[in-house]
């Protein structure tokens, strides 16, 4: 791997590992979303874009990390392929989608059919993370949809060949650290906070592309890292996406 700004690097994946060599560090994702009378869903299409965002116009040629699991090759952004996934926290169930099954000496092969989809950050470096909309934002089209919290988290060890319990009431009892809480210094609910990013969200409600960005963290050890994207839409349960 190569480092895009550092001498350090980082690889991640969805679920998440990621590899970090010293002062790098890698995420994995994993959000979910529930809406109040409508159910609310979404997913992290790419943890790693690398265009710039307008509109409706996401390439797939500019994602440089897929989530665990997951290929979107062909596949129509904002396609509902059953990707969500909502799960409670301290439920006792998988918190990813997909229990963490391969290891960093294969880099994560298993979860990850084409390897160039495998994240690689760097320790500082910000990063560019893309969801589609689902119909949950506002703008000017609606006025109630709620956002309750929009977070990244990462596992902090090094290298995992299974993600840590999900038996606590919270991520970080868990064990999970937070990296990026997106409704800090905003107002949720209100247009380009938190989950509701979506430029010209009206055009296409369902389709809109959605995106934060957030800081890779410095690490101790190089390595693979999971990071977890965390979205609760009505208060309750939240959607999770996860990615090394």
């Amino acid at each position: 791997q190569t480092d895009k700004n550092l001498s350090s690097n980082i690889l991640p994946s969805l679920g998440t590992s990621a590899i970090i060599t010293t002062m790098s560090s890698l995420c994995l994702l994993c959000l979910s979303a529930l809406i109040s009378t409508i159910y609310g869903h979404s997913w992290v299409r790419c943890s790693d874009y690398g265009g710039t965002i307008t509109g409706g116009d996401y390439n797939e040629a500019d994602c440089n990390g897929w989530i665990r699991s997951w290929t979107f090759n062909n596949i129509e952004f904002g396609l509902d392929r059953g990707i969500n996934y909502q799960v409670g926290v301290g439920s006792g169930q998988n918190l990813c989608p997909t229990p963490l099954s391969s290891d960093a000496s294969s880099n994560y092969a298993g979860h990850y059919s084409d390897s160039t989809k495998l994240a690689r950050y760097s320790a500082g470096e910000s990063i560019q993370v893309v969801w589609p909309a689902k119909n949950h934002a506002n703008y000017e089209c609606f006025n109630y949809i709620p956002d309750t919290s929009m977070k990244l988290f990462m596992n902090p060890n090094v290298n995992p060949t299974s993600d840590l319990p999900n038996t606590a009431s919270t991520m970080t009892g868990n064990g999970y650290e937070l990296v990026k809480d997106w409704h800090e210094g905003c107002n949720p609910t209100s247009d380009g906070c938190g989950f509701q990013n979506c430029p010209k969200f009206c055009d296409n409600t369902d389709r809109a592309t959605c995106f934060q960005y957030f800081t890779v963290p410095d690490v101790s050890q190089s390595g693979y890292y999971t990071f977890v994207w965390y979205w609760i839409f009505n208060p309750g349960t939240p959607y999770i996406s996860c990615f090394e």
